[in-house]
């Protein structure tokens, strides 16, 4: 007699992406946009959770025109976001 048993395996993998990678990702999920305010909410969260990683020692490296860079962009996005 043969018996057929599905079997779930799980396991923990580690791969390495570059921001590039990631923005590429997002890019073909969304189809180049959010269509939903789920995933409007899903993105910036993604966006939060990379941007807290970042360590104060990476940002202490980075030159201080790239971090204004940075600033200023951040300032003009969560001023659209401001009630």
């Amino acid at each position: 007699m043969r018996i057929t048993k599905h079997i779930t395996v799980e396991t923990e993998v580690e791969i390495d992406l570059c921001s590039e990678d990631v923005a590429l990702l997002l890019s073909e999920v969304s189809g180049g946009g959010p269509e939903s305010a789920f995933e409007v909410l899903r993105g910036v969260n993604t966006c939060g959770g990379f941007l807290k990683a970042i360590s104060d020692d990476q940002i202490a490296a980075m030159h201080p025109g790239q971090r204004t860079t940075i600033s200023n962009f951040l300032s003009q996005q969560a001023t659209r976001f401001a009630p």
